[in-house]
């Protein structure tokens, strides 16, 4: 009798899933959809950084049909639109700028309401360098 109840209970330990493996939900581009605006910034000098808050940060926004927008809020810097594609955590944008087409790719990771982007080419950051955004509609 106790060797059939430690193994129900072995069974029953075994088939619980861990919470953290259930909020671990692939990144795909219908978690991209909405408007997100920059809040904070982790830039470093060449040393320990910390994150550094953004205020009127910029403005990426993403439609479901791979159209995106990004509203920029610094002094001298254009708004561009273009297209999007997500490919696992890889966000590749593509914009025309002064009549050329420009392409810039992001680590991305989404976590609740936040967005953490991290360059991937072909502008790279010698440094950590990651931005962060939060979901606004």
């Amino acid at each position: 009798m106790k060797g059939n109840l430690f193994l129900f209970v072995f069974f029953v330990l075994l088939s619980c899933q861990n919470d953290s493996t259930q909020r671990n939900v692939p990144l795909t581009a219908n978690l991209l959809h909405g408007s997100w605006q920059l809040i904070e910034t982790y830039i470093s000098p060449g040393g320990k950084t910390d994150w550094k808050p953004v205020e009127n940060g910029n403005i990426f926004t993403f439609d479901n049909e791979g159209g995106f927008a990004r509203t920029n809020t610094f002094k001298n810097t254009p708004n561009s639109a273009g297209t999007y594609d997500l490919n696992n955590n890889v966000l590749k944008i593509t914009y025309t700028r002064d009549s050329k087409e420009e392409k810039e790719n992001f680590i991305v990771q989404i976590s609740e309401n936040t967005m953490t982007l991290s360059p991937a080419g072909p502008i790279f950051c010698s440094e950590p360098c990651l931005y962060r955004y939060k979901r606004i509609n």
